[in-house]
Protein backbone atom coordinates (compact mmCIF):
# COMPACT_ATOMS: atom_id res chain seq x y z
CA UNK A 1 0.00 0.00 0.00
CA UNK A 2 1.06 3.18 -0.86
CA UNK A 3 0.32 6.32 1.30
CA UNK A 4 1.07 10.07 0.82
CA UNK A 5 -0.53 12.12 3.46
CA UNK A 6 -0.23 15.66 2.00
CA UNK A 7 -2.88 18.47 1.38
CA UNK A 8 -5.10 16.84 -2.09
CA UNK A 9 -2.95 14.13 -2.76
CA UNK A 10 -3.17 10.62 -4.81
CA UNK A 11 -3.35 7.96 -2.86
CA UNK A 12 -2.72 3.95 -4.04
CA UNK A 13 -5.39 1.55 -2.20
CA UNK A 14 -4.23 -1.89 -3.15
CA UNK A 15 -4.99 -5.29 -1.28
CA UNK A 16 -1.96 -6.60 -2.01
CA UNK A 17 1.62 -5.93 -2.82
CA UNK A 18 2.51 -2.69 -4.29
CA UNK A 19 3.50 -2.21 -7.49
CA UNK A 20 3.30 1.54 -9.42
CA UNK A 21 2.39 0.14 -13.02
CA UNK A 22 1.08 3.36 -14.99
CA UNK A 23 1.46 6.94 -14.74
CA UNK A 24 0.39 8.16 -11.48
CA UNK A 25 -0.54 11.79 -10.70
CA UNK A 26 0.02 13.22 -7.54
CA UNK A 27 -1.21 16.95 -6.82
CA UNK A 28 0.46 18.16 -4.07
CA UNK A 29 -1.24 21.76 -2.92
CA UNK A 30 0.90 22.62 0.02
CA UNK A 31 3.64 22.53 -1.60
CA UNK A 32 2.26 23.90 -4.74
CA UNK A 33 3.53 21.18 -6.81
CA UNK A 34 2.29 18.14 -9.24
CA UNK A 35 4.54 14.83 -9.11
CA UNK A 36 4.09 11.77 -11.12
CA UNK A 37 5.51 8.64 -10.49
CA UNK A 38 6.20 6.44 -13.09
CA UNK A 39 7.08 2.72 -13.05
CA UNK A 40 9.74 1.05 -15.76
CA UNK A 41 12.67 0.54 -13.33
CA UNK A 42 13.09 -0.48 -10.09
CA UNK A 43 13.13 2.64 -8.07
CA UNK A 44 10.43 4.70 -8.45
CA UNK A 45 11.30 8.02 -10.12
CA UNK A 46 9.59 11.26 -9.40
CA UNK A 47 9.57 14.21 -10.94
CA UNK A 48 8.08 17.28 -9.56
CA UNK A 49 6.18 20.17 -11.27
CA UNK A 50 5.53 23.69 -10.16
CA UNK A 51 3.73 27.13 -11.20
CA UNK A 52 7.40 27.61 -12.48
CA UNK A 53 6.71 25.02 -15.16
CA UNK A 54 3.71 25.71 -16.56
CA UNK A 55 0.70 25.02 -13.93
CA UNK A 56 -1.82 28.01 -13.93
CA UNK A 57 -2.29 27.46 -9.94
CA UNK A 58 -0.83 25.51 -7.09
CA UNK A 59 -4.00 24.25 -6.41
CA UNK A 60 -5.11 21.45 -9.23
CA UNK A 61 -8.93 20.34 -8.23
CA UNK A 62 -9.29 19.03 -11.58
CA UNK A 63 -7.42 16.32 -13.96
CA UNK A 64 -8.38 15.41 -17.25
CA UNK A 65 -6.78 13.04 -20.11
CA UNK A 66 -8.39 13.84 -23.82
CA UNK A 67 -8.41 11.34 -26.43
CA UNK A 68 -4.92 12.46 -27.62
CA UNK A 69 -3.33 11.51 -24.53
CA UNK A 70 -2.96 15.00 -23.47
CA UNK A 71 -3.50 15.87 -19.97
CA UNK A 72 -5.73 19.03 -18.82
CA UNK A 73 -5.00 20.83 -14.87
CA UNK A 74 -7.76 22.73 -13.51
CA UNK A 75 -6.68 25.83 -11.49
CA UNK A 76 -8.22 27.85 -8.72
CA UNK A 77 -6.76 31.13 -10.73
CA UNK A 78 -8.65 31.23 -13.69
CA UNK A 79 -6.94 28.88 -16.49
CA UNK A 80 -5.49 25.37 -17.10
CA UNK A 81 -2.73 24.09 -18.04
CA UNK A 82 -2.12 21.35 -21.39
CA UNK A 83 0.64 19.10 -20.85
CA UNK A 84 1.69 17.16 -23.64
CA UNK A 85 4.99 15.68 -25.19
CA UNK A 86 6.67 17.00 -21.70
CA UNK A 87 5.47 20.53 -22.10
CA UNK A 88 3.16 22.89 -20.27
CA UNK A 89 0.91 24.70 -21.95
CA UNK A 90 -0.85 27.01 -19.78
CA UNK A 91 -4.46 28.69 -20.92
CA UNK A 92 -4.93 31.85 -18.75
CA UNK A 93 -8.50 33.42 -18.15
CA UNK A 94 -9.14 37.25 -18.40
CA UNK A 95 -11.71 40.13 -18.87
CA UNK A 96 -9.62 40.69 -21.87
CA UNK A 97 -9.50 39.06 -25.54
CA UNK A 98 -6.10 37.68 -25.88
CA UNK A 99 -4.91 35.46 -28.90
CA UNK A 100 -5.82 32.11 -27.47
CA UNK A 101 -8.48 32.85 -24.41
CA UNK A 102 -11.50 34.87 -25.54
CA UNK A 103 -12.43 37.42 -23.04
CA UNK A 104 -14.53 36.07 -20.00
CA UNK A 105 -13.52 32.30 -20.59
CA UNK A 106 -11.91 30.48 -17.74
CA UNK A 107 -12.45 32.82 -14.80
CA UNK A 108 -13.09 31.03 -11.85
CA UNK A 109 -12.02 27.97 -9.90
CA UNK A 110 -12.05 25.13 -12.95
CA UNK A 111 -14.92 22.82 -11.58
CA UNK A 112 -15.57 20.06 -14.63
CA UNK A 113 -13.32 18.86 -18.16
CA UNK A 114 -15.33 16.66 -20.66
CA UNK A 115 -14.17 16.31 -24.32
CA UNK A 116 -17.16 15.96 -26.93
CA UNK A 117 -17.29 13.60 -29.90
CA UNK A 118 -15.03 16.03 -32.57
CA UNK A 119 -12.00 15.97 -29.79
CA UNK A 120 -13.12 20.00 -28.46
CA UNK A 121 -12.42 20.31 -24.56
CA UNK A 122 -15.06 21.59 -22.99
CA UNK A 123 -14.29 23.51 -19.75
CA UNK A 124 -16.91 24.28 -16.35
CA UNK A 125 -15.44 27.26 -14.18
CA UNK A 126 -16.96 29.31 -11.26
CA UNK A 127 -16.32 32.70 -9.65
CA UNK A 128 -17.91 32.75 -6.14
CA UNK A 129 -19.04 36.10 -6.05
CA UNK A 130 -21.06 35.05 -9.32
CA UNK A 131 -24.57 33.18 -8.96
CA UNK A 132 -23.87 30.99 -12.31
CA UNK A 133 -20.60 29.18 -13.80
CA UNK A 134 -19.14 29.87 -16.87
CA UNK A 135 -18.51 27.15 -19.67
CA UNK A 136 -15.61 27.34 -22.31
CA UNK A 137 -14.50 25.62 -25.08
CA UNK A 138 -10.70 24.78 -26.65
CA UNK A 139 -11.41 24.14 -30.64
CA UNK A 140 -7.34 23.04 -30.68
CA UNK A 141 -6.35 26.37 -31.17
CA UNK A 142 -8.62 28.56 -28.91
CA UNK A 143 -10.01 28.44 -25.43
CA UNK A 144 -14.07 30.53 -26.77
CA UNK A 145 -16.40 31.26 -23.77
CA UNK A 146 -19.75 29.87 -24.50
CA UNK A 147 -22.34 30.24 -21.84
CA UNK A 148 -23.26 30.32 -18.08
CA UNK A 149 -24.09 27.15 -16.48
CA UNK A 150 -23.59 25.24 -13.52
CA UNK A 151 -22.96 21.43 -14.44
CA UNK A 152 -21.39 19.93 -17.38
CA UNK A 153 -21.52 16.85 -19.32
CA UNK A 154 -20.85 14.64 -22.52
CA UNK A 155 -23.43 11.84 -23.61
CA UNK A 156 -23.23 9.02 -25.14
CA UNK A 157 -23.39 10.44 -28.32
CA UNK A 158 -20.76 12.67 -27.70
CA UNK A 159 -22.66 15.62 -27.57
CA UNK A 160 -22.60 18.04 -24.68
CA UNK A 161 -25.15 19.20 -22.15
CA UNK A 162 -25.27 22.16 -19.73
CA UNK A 163 -27.50 22.55 -16.78
CA UNK A 164 -28.52 26.25 -15.10
CA UNK A 165 -31.10 26.29 -13.22
CA UNK A 166 -34.19 26.54 -15.23
CA UNK A 167 -32.74 25.25 -18.29
CA UNK A 168 -31.29 22.17 -19.58
CA UNK A 169 -28.81 22.90 -22.88
CA UNK A 170 -27.78 20.54 -25.25
CA UNK A 171 -24.95 21.58 -27.21
CA UNK A 172 -24.31 19.65 -31.13
CA UNK A 173 -21.42 20.38 -33.05
CA UNK A 174 -22.03 18.98 -36.86
CA UNK A 175 -18.38 18.73 -37.71
CA UNK A 176 -14.84 19.38 -36.39
CA UNK A 177 -14.74 23.16 -37.36
CA UNK A 178 -18.31 23.79 -37.07
CA UNK A 179 -19.69 26.44 -34.37
CA UNK A 180 -21.87 24.41 -32.11
CA UNK A 181 -25.84 24.63 -32.30
CA UNK A 182 -27.52 25.55 -28.91
CA UNK A 183 -31.10 23.21 -28.26
CA UNK A 184 -32.50 24.98 -25.20
CA UNK A 185 -34.89 22.91 -23.19
CA UNK A 186 -36.68 24.90 -20.30
CA UNK A 187 -37.63 23.70 -17.24
CA UNK A 188 -41.53 24.83 -16.20
CA UNK A 189 -44.71 24.33 -15.18
CA UNK A 190 -45.78 23.66 -11.21
CA UNK A 191 -45.78 19.82 -12.11
CA UNK A 192 -41.51 20.51 -12.34
CA UNK A 193 -41.12 23.67 -10.27
CA UNK A 194 -42.18 24.28 -6.61
CA UNK A 195 -39.77 27.19 -6.16
CA UNK A 196 -37.92 30.09 -7.65
CA UNK A 197 -34.78 28.79 -6.41
CA UNK A 198 -34.24 25.55 -8.04
CA UNK A 199 -30.72 24.90 -8.71
CA UNK A 200 -29.21 22.43 -11.25
CA UNK A 201 -25.93 20.86 -9.70
CA UNK A 202 -25.66 17.74 -11.35
CA UNK A 203 -25.88 16.07 -14.38
CA UNK A 204 -26.05 12.44 -15.35
CA UNK A 205 -26.73 9.90 -18.27
CA UNK A 206 -28.01 6.58 -17.53
CA UNK A 207 -27.30 3.89 -19.19
CA UNK A 208 -30.77 4.14 -21.28
CA UNK A 209 -29.98 7.56 -22.68
CA UNK A 210 -32.08 9.08 -19.58
CA UNK A 211 -30.46 12.27 -18.45
CA UNK A 212 -31.36 13.16 -14.90
CA UNK A 213 -30.75 16.05 -12.83
CA UNK A 214 -29.86 16.88 -9.64
CA UNK A 215 -29.82 20.18 -7.59
CA UNK A 216 -32.08 21.93 -4.65
CA UNK A 217 -34.79 24.54 -3.96
CA UNK A 218 -36.40 26.11 -1.33
CA UNK A 219 -36.65 29.70 -0.03
CA UNK A 220 -36.44 29.47 3.63
CA UNK A 221 -35.18 25.35 3.95
CA UNK A 222 -33.30 23.69 1.34
CA UNK A 223 -34.79 20.57 0.31
CA UNK A 224 -33.70 18.33 -2.79
CA UNK A 225 -34.90 18.08 -6.21
CA UNK A 226 -34.46 15.17 -8.66
CA UNK A 227 -35.71 15.90 -12.42
CA UNK A 228 -35.22 13.38 -15.42
CA UNK A 229 -34.87 14.51 -19.32
CA UNK A 230 -35.80 12.25 -22.25
CA UNK A 231 -35.17 13.41 -25.38
CA UNK A 232 -37.18 12.90 -28.50
CA UNK A 233 -34.68 11.06 -30.53
CA UNK A 234 -38.03 9.19 -32.86
CA UNK A 235 -37.34 10.41 -36.74
CA UNK A 236 -39.38 9.55 -39.39
CA UNK A 237 -37.78 8.81 -42.34
CA UNK A 238 -38.97 8.67 -46.26
CA UNK A 239 -36.75 7.34 -49.09
CA UNK A 240 -35.93 8.93 -51.88
CA UNK A 241 -36.34 8.44 -55.42
CA UNK A 242 -35.19 5.57 -56.95
CA UNK A 243 -34.34 2.37 -56.10
CA UNK A 244 -31.58 3.01 -53.85
CA UNK A 245 -33.31 2.44 -50.27
CA UNK A 246 -29.32 4.10 -48.92
CA UNK A 247 -31.27 7.39 -49.92
CA UNK A 248 -33.16 8.75 -46.97
CA UNK A 249 -34.18 11.91 -46.55
CA UNK A 250 -35.69 13.37 -42.52
CA UNK A 251 -39.02 14.46 -42.38
CA UNK A 252 -38.96 18.09 -40.68
CA UNK A 253 -42.14 16.61 -38.33
CA UNK A 254 -40.71 13.72 -35.65
CA UNK A 255 -42.64 11.56 -34.26
CA UNK A 256 -43.04 12.52 -30.70
CA UNK A 257 -41.79 9.76 -27.93
CA UNK A 258 -44.38 9.06 -25.39
CA UNK A 259 -42.32 9.78 -22.40
CA UNK A 260 -40.14 12.65 -23.93
CA UNK A 261 -39.63 15.47 -21.84
CA UNK A 262 -38.90 16.32 -18.23
CA UNK A 263 -40.11 14.88 -15.33
CA UNK A 264 -39.68 15.56 -11.53
CA UNK A 265 -39.57 12.74 -9.01
CA UNK A 266 -41.61 12.92 -6.08
CA UNK A 267 -39.27 12.59 -2.77
CA UNK A 268 -41.05 14.68 -0.66
CA UNK A 269 -42.07 11.39 1.72
CA UNK A 270 -37.86 11.02 2.05
CA UNK A 271 -35.60 13.53 4.34
CA UNK A 272 -34.02 15.45 1.89
CA UNK A 273 -32.66 18.37 3.05
CA UNK A 274 -29.53 18.95 1.21
CA UNK A 275 -28.76 19.73 -2.51
CA UNK A 276 -28.51 16.90 -4.91
CA UNK A 277 -24.71 16.83 -5.91
CA UNK A 278 -24.12 13.17 -7.25
CA UNK A 279 -25.43 10.75 -9.52
CA UNK A 280 -24.45 7.19 -10.30
CA UNK A 281 -25.76 3.96 -12.07
CA UNK A 282 -24.68 0.88 -10.37
CA UNK A 283 -24.16 -2.62 -12.47
CA UNK A 284 -27.90 -3.50 -11.65
CA UNK A 285 -29.31 -0.34 -13.30
CA UNK A 286 -30.11 1.06 -9.84
CA UNK A 287 -29.56 5.23 -9.36
CA UNK A 288 -27.64 6.26 -6.86
CA UNK A 289 -28.12 9.96 -5.51
CA UNK A 290 -26.15 11.77 -2.88
CA UNK A 291 -25.64 15.04 -0.89
CA UNK A 292 -24.57 16.45 2.20
CA UNK A 293 -25.12 13.09 4.44
CA UNK A 294 -27.76 12.10 2.28
CA UNK A 295 -28.07 9.11 -0.09
CA UNK A 296 -31.01 7.70 -1.62
CA UNK A 297 -31.23 4.62 -4.13
CA UNK A 298 -33.77 3.72 -7.15
CA UNK A 299 -35.05 0.90 -8.74
CA UNK A 300 -36.68 2.65 -11.31
CA UNK A 301 -40.00 2.31 -9.54
CA UNK A 302 -39.48 3.17 -5.59
CA UNK A 303 -36.70 5.27 -3.86
CA UNK A 304 -35.23 3.96 -0.45
CA UNK A 305 -32.86 6.33 2.18
CA UNK A 306 -29.83 5.04 2.67
CA UNK A 307 -28.70 8.20 4.58
CA UNK A 308 -29.39 9.88 6.81
CA UNK A 309 -30.30 6.52 8.67
CA UNK A 310 -32.74 6.90 11.57
CA UNK A 311 -30.09 6.66 14.42
CA UNK A 312 -28.32 9.36 13.04
CA UNK A 313 -28.20 12.02 15.63
CA UNK A 314 -24.94 14.32 14.28
CA UNK A 315 -24.90 17.17 11.90
CA UNK A 316 -24.62 17.85 8.31
CA UNK A 317 -21.38 19.53 7.54
CA UNK A 318 -21.55 23.37 6.35
CA UNK A 319 -22.78 22.89 2.25
CA UNK A 320 -20.11 26.10 2.44
CA UNK A 321 -17.52 25.07 4.26
CA UNK A 322 -13.98 26.19 3.17
CA UNK A 323 -12.60 22.99 2.45
CA UNK A 324 -15.21 20.35 1.77
CA UNK A 325 -15.23 18.55 -1.07
CA UNK A 326 -18.35 17.86 -3.11
CA UNK A 327 -20.39 15.13 -2.49
CA UNK A 328 -19.13 11.81 -5.07
CA UNK A 329 -20.58 8.66 -5.86
CA UNK A 330 -18.61 5.91 -7.78
CA UNK A 331 -18.67 2.32 -8.86
CA UNK A 332 -15.31 0.70 -9.82
CA UNK A 333 -15.17 -2.19 -12.06
CA UNK A 334 -16.17 -4.71 -9.86
CA UNK A 335 -19.09 -3.18 -8.52
CA UNK A 336 -18.73 -1.96 -5.23
CA UNK A 337 -20.69 1.74 -4.83
CA UNK A 338 -18.07 4.09 -3.21
CA UNK A 339 -19.75 7.32 -1.18
CA UNK A 340 -18.20 10.40 0.04
CA UNK A 341 -19.99 13.73 1.07
CA UNK A 342 -16.99 15.56 2.26
CA UNK A 343 -16.13 12.61 5.08
CA UNK A 344 -13.83 9.95 4.08
CA UNK A 345 -14.99 7.21 1.47
CA UNK A 346 -17.14 4.62 2.37
CA UNK A 347 -18.31 1.53 0.21
CA UNK A 348 -21.55 0.06 0.22
CA UNK A 349 -21.71 -3.60 1.35
CA UNK A 350 -25.60 -4.51 0.01
CA UNK A 351 -26.80 -3.51 3.94
CA UNK A 352 -24.76 -0.29 4.92
CA UNK A 353 -22.00 2.02 4.31
CA UNK A 354 -18.44 0.77 6.01
CA UNK A 355 -15.22 2.52 6.20
CA UNK A 356 -12.98 -0.34 4.77
CA UNK A 357 -9.51 -1.25 6.41
CA UNK A 358 -6.68 0.62 5.51
CA UNK A 359 -8.67 3.50 3.66
CA UNK A 360 -7.92 7.12 4.29
CA UNK A 361 -9.57 10.13 2.57
CA UNK A 362 -11.75 9.93 -1.17
CA UNK A 363 -11.68 7.79 -3.78
CA UNK A 364 -10.84 9.67 -6.92
CA UNK A 365 -10.50 7.62 -9.81
CA UNK A 366 -9.94 3.50 -10.65
CA UNK A 367 -7.16 3.00 -13.25
CA UNK A 368 -6.42 0.52 -16.24
CA UNK A 369 -4.92 -2.18 -13.92
CA UNK A 370 -7.82 -1.75 -11.56
CA UNK A 371 -6.07 -0.02 -8.40
CA UNK A 372 -8.38 2.48 -6.46
CA UNK A 373 -6.70 6.25 -5.69
CA UNK A 374 -7.70 7.97 -3.00
CA UNK A 375 -6.98 11.65 -2.21
CA UNK A 376 -5.97 12.17 1.39
CA UNK A 377 -5.92 15.36 3.42
CA UNK A 378 -4.21 16.36 6.26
Amino acid sequence: MLMIHTHYCFVNFKCKRMRVQNLILFIVSTIFAAVFVCSGTRADQIETYTVADGLVGPIVPVIFQDSRGALWFGSDRGGVSKFYDNTFKPYVGSLNTYEDVEAGALLGQTRQIVEDKWGHIWFLTRVSSEKAGRVSRFDGQSIRYISTGNALITDQHGDIWIGENHLLTKYVTPGVEKLTQAQPHEIIGEDLIRSTTLTISIIFESKDGTIWLGGSEGETEEAGVILSFRENRWQRTEFGGGDNTSDETEVSTPRIHPNAGFTRHDVSNLNVVSQIEAIAEDAEGNLWFGGNNLLLRFDGTDFEQILPTRSYSGRRLPQEMPFRKPTSIKVDTKGHIWFSDGRPTRRWNDSRLRTPRNVEGFFEIEDKSGNLWFISEP
